[in-house]
């Protein structure tokens, strides 16, 4: 689940190799580096569990993903967040 991060991470980057007017390249890394350190979860950890194979569309599946308690976890960032007010969202089958 550490997707969000890597693609941040990603644009971060580009725009690090970028010529662009100093202020705005600045306030666009600094923005991106503000939303990881607000976005970030800790004291979670992901685990996969076995489920009932379920069939997608286009694969099946016989685990699930689940959050547990870990103060000892790596942060890490939710795949996708509610727009507007940041709530990582989690689903499963």
């Amino acid at each position: 689940m550490t997707r969000s991060r890597e693609d941040t991470t990603e644009i971060v980057r580009f725009l690090l190799r970028l010529e662009m007017p100093a202020h705005e390249g600045r306030d666009a890394v600094d923005d991106s580096i503000k939303w990881l350190r607000e976005m970030r979860l800790t004291g979670l950890r992901t685990e996969r569990i076995k489920t009932t194979a379920v069939t997608f569309e286009r694969h099946t599946a016989g685990f699930d993903v689940i959050l547990v308690k870990d103060v000892t976890a790596p942060p890490f960032w939710a795949r996708y967040c509610e727009i507007g007010i940041g709530k990582p969202i989690f689903a499963g089958p």
